[in-house]
């Protein structure tokens, strides 16, 4: 068995930047305590590997064939016809994983096709086209940013 990617309900409301919501649909989906779900819900955000969630876990072939359906198909027609390094190509291009994520996503895809045992070690990432860095990191840079120059304007008013 191993941890399925987040909940569509969950994963929207990380999407729409309601993390509060989300650690409570977590919550009662997993039936799992605050800091799991917390810890879960912002690896996620984060693109970092879920922590194990037990009540979530699926089959790994049931696993492998959910990502397989959620792959772009241009990186399905690279699988059908045997190019897995163009395959992993094509899924970093369009997701934005790094090599071994994309690499690991693609083996669980061809595991789960062949009928074995499938090892995927990350969710599928939600691709929000036109967000361009908008999330909690630049939130924050743009706060201390903010700080910084009404500080610096403050020394210079009051320092003359």
């Amino acid at each position: 068995m191993t941890t399925p990617p987040l909940p569509q309900d969950v994963i929207d409301a990380i999407v729409g930047g309601n993390r509060i919501e989300a650690i409570r649909r977590l919550r009662e989906a997993a039936r799992i305590d605050l800091k799991t779900a917390h810890d879960a819900v912002e690896a996620w955000a984060e693109g970092r590997p879920l922590p194990p969630l037990p009540g979530l876990s699926v089959p790994a072939a049931a696993l492998s064939q959910t990502a397989a359906s959620l792959l772009p198909d241009d990186v399905l027609d690279a699988l059908r016809g045997g190019h897995r390094i163009e395959a992993i190509k094509r899924l970093r291009e369009a997701t934005g994983l790094g090599l071994k994520e994309a690499k690991d996503l693609i083996e669980a895809c061809e595991a789960g096709a062949a009928g074995r045992p499938a090892t995927a070690a990350a969710p599928m990432p939600t691709v929000v086209s036109g967000r361009g860095g908008a999330g909690p990191g630049s939130l924050l840079g743009s706060l201390l940013a903010l700080v910084v120059l009404v500080a610096l304007a403050a020394w210079w008013w009051f320092g003359r």
